[in-house]
C-alpha cells in the first residue's frame, strides 16, 4: 500500500512537530511507498521509500501558492499513493476532498485537541476515519473515531543510567502560554514555602520553553512578575522553545514533571517524562484510564488547585527512595505498554490498510 501524508510542518527539529519524524520511519517500514506533503520542510530522515514535498512555507511562499502547490502535488502524485492521511489540518482534509474523492483515494484525519469548530465538523464528514490519541482528546462523539494511543519513541525517551534523576527538581516544559496554567505551579510552590518549609527549601524550578505570540510573551511577563518573591527557586532555562531533539537531557535531569493543562490537550511532554523515569503530577484526567487507584492519588490534582497541587508535591518529596523509583518504573511501563511509538505505527498500519 502507497500512503500519502500532509503535516504543517516536517522538521526534526521543530518543538511541537519534530516527533513526527519518528512516526514516518515507522510507518516507512509498512508501506511500499510514502509522500509527505509538507507547508514546510526542515531537517528530515532520507528514506528510501518516502518523497517529501514541500509547499514553500519557509521560502515564504504566499498562501494562495501554497495551495496551489498543494493542489498540483495532490494530483499529479495520485498514483503514487492509496489514501491520504492529514495530521492536525482539518481545513486541509476540507480543501483536500475534492481532488481525493475524484481520483478515488480514501482520507483519514488526525485531531487531538479538545477544540471544537465547524471546521473540524465539516472535516469529519468529508473523511474516511478520524484518529486521536485519546477518547478526551477529541471534542465529539463520531462513529468514525479511532483510538491509537499517542505514540512515544520509548527507546530514545528513557531514564539516564549513569545519572539518575534529580529528587528535588521540578520540571516543566512546553510553550509559555495561557493555556499551559503555570501559575498554578507558582501558588503551589508558594503555599509549600508557608506549609512545608523543608520541602520548599530543598526544591529547584526548571520552566523550559518559550512564548510563541504576543499574548504569550504578555503571559510571560506576568508569570515573571507573579513569581518575583520565589525567584530564587526558578530557572527560565533557555527562554525559547527547544528542539525536539535537544529536550531529553531535561527529562533525565528532572525528578517530577508537572503538566498543568486542563483535561483536553493529551500532551506529549507528560509520556516523554513518563518514560524517562520522571515522577508526575497532572490534572488531566484522561490519564486515570492508565492509572491504578494508588496511582490516581499519587498523581493527579484537582485542576487549576495550587493547594491541592502542593500538597501532592511535598508528598512525592517525601517518598522513600526505593517507593519512589518502584513508581518511576510503573510508570514508565504505562507508556511502554499504552503509548509506544511501535504500537502507535503498528496501530495506524492496521487502520490504513483497512481503509
Amino acid at each position: 500500500m502507497k500512503l500519502l501524508i500532509f503535516v504543517n510542518k516536517f522538521d526534526e527539529n521543530d518543538d511541537l512537530l519534530g516527533f513526527f519524524a519518528g512516526w514516518v520511519n515507522g510507518l516507512s517500514q509498512n508501506f511500499e511507498k510514502i509522500s509527505i506533503v509538507a507547508q514546510f520542510v526542515g531537517r528530515h530522515p532520507r528514506l528510501d521509500n518516502v518523497e517529501v514535498f514541500s509547499l514553500g512555507k519557509e521560502r515564504r511562499k504566499s498562501r494562495l501558492a501554497r495551495l496551489l502547490t498543494f493542489y498540483k502535488h495532490l494530483w499529479r502524485l495520485r498514483k503514487n499513493y492509496d489514501a491520504a492521511f492529514i495530521f492536525m489540518a482539518p481545513a486541509w482534509a476540507i480543501i483536500s476532498w475534492p481532488v481525493l474523492k475524484l481520483a478515488g483515494k480514501k482520507m483519514a484525519l488526525w485531531y487531538a485537541v479538545w477544540k471544537d469548530s465547524f471546521k473540524l465538523r465539516l472535516a469529519t464528514l468529508l473523511s474516511d476515519k478520524v484518529i486521536s490519541s485519546v477518547s478526551q482528546a477529541f471534542p465529539f462523539k463520531t462513529g468514525k473515531l479511532a483510538l491509537v494511543g499517542q505514540g512515544i519513541d520509548v527507546n530514545y525517551f528513557r531514564p539516564n543510567k549513569s545519572t539518575p534523576n534529580q529528587k528535588n527538581r521540578i520540571l516543566f516544559l512546553g510553550r509559555i502560554s495561557p493555556v499551559k496554567k503555570i501559575e498554578v505551579l507558582f501558588g503551589a510552590l508558594k503555599h509549600l514555602r508557608t506549609t512545608f518549609p523543608e520541602v520548599y527549601n530543598k526544591v529547584s524550578v526548571n520552566i523550559v520553553g518559550g512564548p510563541t505570540s504576543e499574548k504569550d510573551k504578555t503571559y510571560l511577563k506576568w508569570l515573571k512578575e507573579l513569581s518575583n518573591d520565589i525567584k530564587e527557586k526558578i530557572n527560565w532555562f533557555p527562554g525559547v522553545n527547544v528542539p525536539h531533539l535537544e529536550i531529553l537531557d531535561y527529562y533525565q535531569e528532572a525528578g517530577i514533571f508537572v503538566n498543568l493543562t486542563p483535561t483536553g490537550s493529551f500532551d506529549k511532554t507528560m509520556l516523554e517524562a513518563m518514560a524517562c523515569g520522571d515522577l508526575l503530577l497532572a490534572s488531566n484526567v484522561a490519564l486515570a484510564n492508565f492509572f491504578s487507584e494508588e496511582q490516581k492519588q499519587l498523581f493527579l490534582f484537582k485542576q487549576s488547585d495550587s493547594k491541592d497541587l502542593s500538597e501532592k508535591l511535598a508528598h512525592l518529596l517525601s517518598l522513600e527512595p526505593e517507593r519512589a523509583d518502584r513508581f518511576r518504573m510503573e510508570l514508565r511501563n504505562i507508556i511502554v505498554k499504552n503509548h509506544s511509538q511501535e504500537n502507535l505505527v503498528s496501530n495506524l498500519t492496521k487502520l490504513f490498510k483497512s481503509l
